[in-house]
Order: C-alpha cells, then structure tokens, then sequence
C-alpha cells in the first residue's frame, strides 16, 4: 500500500533573539478566513484522514493515503502552518 508521511520536527534553534520565545506560534500570520480554514476545516480533516503516527527520536511521522486529494490538502496545510509555527520543520514524503 502506498502513503505519504508527513514529519513535524522540532527545528534546533541555535541563539534566539534577547526577550522573543522561539516556540512563540506567531498569531498574527494568518488572517481570521485563513485561521478558520486551517483549524476548523483543514486540521479535523487531516485527522480524520490520517492512517498512523509513529514517533520519532526528533518529531513525529503521521501517514496518509497517498492520493492527490491527500497531497492537496497537505500543502495547503503545510504553508500557512509554516507561517504561524515557524520553528517547526515540516517535511512531506511522497
């Protein structure tokens, strides 16, 4: 059976700036339509669709059917998510 995998890890982050959080998600990246397609459309979606998680030494691998709906809906999770949690690293494995 073929499936994608998507890894979330955890970025290193070498010297942060004086006062700012490296793990601060940035609330302000996306606007209020996009905040609500990526948490209430997108993100039960991708759960529900996801056939397994495995976790990793750094981050977490999560697989998916391997179909371009699945690919889709991936890559419009993926940017806006990178936008708003830039510290983490996300990779897609097709």
């Amino acid at each position: 059976m073929h499936h994608l995998s998507l890894f979330v890890l955890a970025a290193a982050l070498i010297a942060p700036a004086p006062k700012e959080s490296p793990f601060a998600c940035n609330l302000h990246a996306l606007t209020i339509t996009e905040r609500a397609r990526h948490f209430v459309v997108l993100g039960p979606l991708l759960r529900s669709m996801k056939t397994g998680v495995r976790e990793l030494a750094n981050g977490y691998e999560f697989r998916f059917p391997a179909n371009a709906r699945t690919i889709a809906l991936l890559a419009e999770y993926i940017e806006p998510e990178h936008r708003c949690c830039p510290f983490f690293d996300v990779e897609l494995r097709i």
